[in-house]
């Protein structure tokens, strides 16, 4: 029923509303709701001298209720981490995009040396030595397609030192392939670390001597990107409590004196 104050022709219903917009004014408050963090979607590659990741973020909104997803929007886009840790780039793809549009098809395809090629809600390339975003593209038939990076196809087991290196596995340089080869000095690195402590990786000789060992404080790796001069592995960090969910962390590791950079995505 609308109510109508005495001797006023306004309905009340429509003062009460407007007297509180005015007061989320005033106090700084805001009816929309804020842009989300954002994050990785699906796998990183490597694109040169670059550990490329596509990542989304949910766009600031008026709040629905009851929530409706379907009504949620989001902007994708590239971040190219340099080897060094030193550089980012970040590349903008599109923009008011449902999640439907892009969340089952995005992926990078592969490298040519000069461009990498990727689906987001559509086929694209980057060329990243020309720093330009190439629209309309078609899909590589051949030729530098990517193999899986999923990091369990990237180890297996180093049965003989697991007596020193508690669950020791060997980083493969390709999925299901030989174990990276080092040189200067010649040996192999390899992973460990248990269920209750983070992963760590320890570069050893042909005779096995430790040429160093670093911490990547990472709980689980989810990638691992091989390379004689940056290994890049990707995972999220040891949690604070059990209900914290770290976000996604790219680590670099010099194969020459086992630095590491750690760059949350």
């Amino acid at each position: 029923m609308i109510e109508f104050k005495a001797g006023s022709r306004i309905p009340v219903m429509r003062i009460r509303p407007l007297l509180f917009l005015l007061s989320l004014v005033n106090t700084g408050c805001s009816l929309f709701m804020k842009e989300g963090a954002g994050g990785p979607v699906g796998a990183s590659a490597r694109a040169g001298n670059y550990i490329v990741t596509m990542m989304q973020t949910q766009e600031a909104a008026l709040p629905s209720v009851p929530p409706r997803p379907e009504k949620d929007r989001f902007r994708l886009r590239l971040v190219l981490h340099s080897l060094d840790g030193e550089e980012k780039l970040v590349i903008p793809i599109a923009e008011g995009l449902r999640s439907s549009d892009y969340m089952n098809a995005a992926r990078f395809l592969g490298d040519d040396g000069e461009k990498i090629w990727f689906h987001a809600h559509e086929p694209m390339a980057y060329d990243y030595r020309a720093h330009r975003l190439i629209r309309n593209v078609e899909r590589p038939r051949k030729g530098g397609l990517f193999p899986r990076t999923e990091a369990k196809d990237f180890r297996e087991p180093a049965e003989q030192y697991r007596s020193k290196y508690n669950m020791a596995r060997f980083v493969l340089r390709e999925a299901s392939g030989k174990p990276l080869e080092l040189s200067q000095p010649d040996g192999r690195l390899i992973t460990f670390g248990s269920i209750v402590t983070s992963v760590a990786l320890a570069r050893l000789s042909n005779g096995g001597e430790e040429v160093w060992k670093a911490d990547t404080g990472l709980n689980h790796l989810e990638q691992i990107l091989p390379d004689t001069k940056v290994t890049a592995v990707i995972g999220r960090p040891m949690p604070k409590s059990e209900v914290d969910v770290p976000p996604m962390t790219l680590v670099l590791i010099d194969m020459a004196t086992g630095k590491i950079r750690s760059i949350q995505l």
